[in-house]
């Protein structure tokens, strides 16, 4: 059977609100599982369409819009913390040039494979770098090493948080308190005391849901291992 022209439709996927507004006929508004309402595009403005997807004003999007424009500006007067210069590693990621000055938020966007997570791991210390330099908070990290990294200030984050980022077999409060226990070294060993504190404070901060500090990682649920 034939289609009828007045009973086709398109759906439309997009990140960019000016797309939808370029070639859509009526947009439809979902929140938290829920329709708010479909209209017709050339009805309402974009900030009162972003409001609707946000449960807010427009006058409240239009302040975080404001907010977001600038924390994009550049700060003359902050201090660089990280310069990275021709950073690249031989079969891994190209060399790249990047500057984080003090406040900054600075995201790294691409496809899976595109580089980004080799491109973090450089600035690591976990994967060596064949070319450029770094410097941070003005000092030269020649041979850097995930030790020195983090005597810098330098965390990383893994997105293998299975493989890279806890010990499934030891338990939470023991993967808690890891890092901070490496800093002091074997020698200096946190009381049980102060450690079971530290677990509290922290199970409560981040609300990570297991039945006590004592319980294995391997037992939590994905969201609270990556916590």
């Amino acid at each position: 059977s034939r289609l009828r022209a007045d009973g086709l439709g398109i759906v439309f996927v997009t990140h960019f609100m000016d797309q939808v507004y370029r070639i859509s006929d009526r947009i439809t508004v979902l929140r938290n599982g829920e329709k708010v309402g479909t209209f017709p595009t050339s009805e309402r403005s974009r900030l009162e369409r972003v409001g609707k997807m946000l449960g807010k004003d427009p006058e409240e999007v239009a302040a975080l819009e404001r907010r977001g424009e600038d924390a994009r500006q550049a700060h003359p007067g902050k201090s660089k913390v990280l310069e990275a210069t021709k950073l690249g590693r031989k079969g891994a990621v190209e060399a790249y040039d990047l500057d984080i000055h003090s406040g900054e938020v600075v995201g790294f966007a691409g496809l899976l494979g595109s580089g980004r997570t080799e491109a973090i791991r450089l600035l690591s210390g976990l994967d060596r770098a064949t070319t450029g330099s770094l410097i941070i908070d003005g000092q030269r990290m020649s041979k850097l090493t995930p030790r020195r990294a983090i005597a810098a200030g330098v965390a990383f984050c893994p997105e293998d948080r299975k493989l890279e980022g806890v010990i499934l077999a030891l338990s939470v409060r023991e993967n808690i308190l890891l890092a901070m226990q490496a800093s002091r070294g074997i020698a200096r060993s946190l009381p049980l005391k102060r450690q079971q504190e530290l677990t509290e404070h922290y199970i409560r901060a981040l609300r990570i849901k297991t039945p006590s500090g004592e319980t294995r990682v391997c037992a939590l649920s994905g969201g609270n291992q990556q916590k």
